[in-house]
C-alpha cells in the first residue's frame, strides 16, 4: 500500500451495468510543486468509486478541490488511461484542506496542439471522440485547461437508441480549435438540468477534460469538470 497526496480536480459521473459511481481524478501535490495526474480507481472491472470508497475520514466524501491523501494498492494502466491507481478500499481517504482558484492555475497543463486527436464528430457534438484503435495509441486520458471561450448548452438531444433526453454540453475554443463535449460534473448539470434550454457564457473557467474508457468502438472526450473561481464543492 502506498498514498498519494492530491488536489481531487474531477468527481464526475460514471454510469456502469450496476448504476452509477464516480469517476474522481487529481494531480499529486508535491514539495516542489504538482506533479503527474492520479485517477483511484476501484478493483472492479467498470473501475467506477463508490460513495463509501470515497469517504474520508470526517465521513463526509471527497469533493472537487479537496486537497486528499488516498490509500492506493497498485498502479493499473489500461492503454491510454496511464494516469489509473486502484485504491485501497478498506481505508478511508484523509481530508487536508480546500485548494483555491490559484492552485486550480499553478496546476493547469498547456498542450500546444490539439486535445489528443481531433477531426471525429458525433451528431450532437464537435471534436468529441476518437476511434478506439487511434485512442490506444495515446499516452494520457486527461487534462486541465484554460479554455478561450466557454459556453454551457442546455438542450434537448434525440438519442438514436432512446428518448429524447436532455443534456449539459460545453462548447468551448482551445489553441485555437472548437469542441463540443458532454458534461459529466454533477455540480454542473444539477446547477443547469432543472432551468431553461439555452445557451450560457461563462467568462473564466477551468476545464478537466477526460478521455473516457472505448465505448462502441470509440474514446469520449469528457468534460469532467468545469472549476470556476468561485467554485466551492
Amino acid at each position: 500500500m502506498y498514498i498519494k497526496r492530491l488536489l481531487c480536480l474531477a468527481c464526475s459521473t460514471k454510469k456502469h451495468e450496476s448504476g452509477e459511481g464516480r469517476c474522481v481524478a487529481g494531480k499529486e501535490m508535491l514539495a516542489e510543486g504538482f506533479g503527474g495526474w492520479i485517477r483511484p480507481v476501484s478493483a472492479r472491472s467498470s473501475g467506477e468509486v463508490c460513495e463509501s470508497e470515497r469517504q474520508c475520514q470526517d465521513g463526509m466524501p471527497v469533493q472537487v478541490l479537496d486537497v486528499v491523501t488516498v490509500p492506493l494498492l497498485r498502479p493499473q494502466p489500461q492503454h491510454y488511461q496511464i494516469e489509473n491507481h486502484v485504491i485501497d478500499a478498506e481505508r478511508r481517504w484523509t481530508r487536508h484542506d480546500k485548494g483555491a482558484w490559484k492552485d486550480v492555475q499553478a496546476a493547469l497543463d498547456t498542450p500546444t496542439g490539439p486535445l489528443w486527436i481531433n477531426g471525429y464528430s458525433t451528431q450532437n457534438g464537435l471534436n468529441d471522440h476518437v476511434p478506439e484503435p487511434l485512442a490506444r495509441e495515446l499516452s494520457r486520458s486527461l487534462y486541465l485547461i484554460s479554455p478561450e471561450s466557454l459556453n454551457v448548452i442546455v438542450r434537448t438531444e434525440r438519442v438514436y437508441d432512446s428518448l429524447p433526453k436532455r443534456r449539459i454540453r460545453a462548447a468551448f475554443s482551445f489553441n485555437g480549435m472548437e469542441y463540443t463535449l458532454m458534461v459529466t460534473d454533477p455540480v454542473v448539470k444539477d446547477r443547469f438540468l432543472l432551468g431553461k434550454e439555452g445557451e450560457f457564457c461563462i467568462k473564466q473557467a477551468a476545464l478537466c477534460i477526460s478521455l473516457g474508457e472505448a465505448f462502441n468502438g470509440n474514446a469520449y472526450k469528457l468534460v469532467a469538470t468545469i472549476i470556476t473561481p468561485n467554485r466551492r464543492r
